[in-house]
């Protein structure tokens, strides 16, 4: 997976540009719904 990680000093936040396969992208969602932190780490989606 190529993924570049960009950091905005004036908003405080990281966007993280990526491509991947569709399993890949399946994969992480799966995940995130799974675990208590979701994507944003603030629960569940």
């Amino acid at each position: 997976m190529d993924k570049r990680i960009l950091l905005d000093e004036k908003l405080k936040c990281m966007s993280i540009i990526t491509n991947m396969s569709v399993s890949e992208y399946l994969q992480m969602v799966e995940k995130a719904y799974q675990t208590e932190e979701g994507f944003l780490g603030k629960g569940k989606l």
